[in-house]
């Protein structure tokens, strides 16, 4: 998974991509290459309970317990990913590739922003994780969570709104 600062969003690039969920058939999926991006919701926007400037449009649903290996990089300035809640940070600067693995060893949402004055909207590039355990993620798979994107092991699947059979 790539994460790259934009002035002023985030953009999560995945590449090779494939599934495979014990217990329940799903037929595996391949896509060579899924790029989104995250904004920043506006306070006008925010449902009740939503917390001001944290929030994001696509959440980024990983698994507890289970490597992730991120390369960090920045289109035009220097970003600073950095998670808040896990008391992480890795910078982002253009034309470098940082790479780190980490996993996450609680269940829940993790948030965090840029943590690089980027420029005059730096404080408007939220980063929000979802951690789930791998019931909860199959949960997510067959019921359709739309909107967001699930990554379980390196691999990509995309949810939205299309319903999910399984035998």
């Amino acid at each position: 998974m790539v994460a790259v600062g934009n002035q002023w969003f985030w953009t999560y690039e995945v590449t090779t991509l494939n599934l495979s969920v014990t217990k329940i058939m799903i037929t595996k999926i391949m896509i060579n290459k899924f790029i989104f991006d995250c904004y920043m919701i506006k306070s006008e926007d925010l449902r009740l309970g939503q917390p001001r400037v944290l929030e994001t449009d696509n959440n980024l649903i990983l698994p507890v317990n289970k490597w992730i290996r991120l390369l960090i990089t920045g289109v035009n300035v220097i970003h600073s990913f950095g998670l808040h809640s896990l008391g992480l940070r890795f910078d982002g600067i253009p034309g470098r590739l940082n790479s780190v693995s980490f996993q996450f060893a609680r269940l829940g949402f993790f948030r965090g922003a840029c943590m690089e004055f980027c420029g005059i909207l730096h404080a408007y590039m939220p980063i929000k994780i979802l951690g789930v355990d791998e019931i909860n993620l199959c949960y997510i798979i067959v019921n359709g969570n739309k909107g967001d994107y699930v990554i379980l092991l390196g691999v990509i699947v995309i949810i939205l709104g299309i319903i999910v059979n399984i035998v």
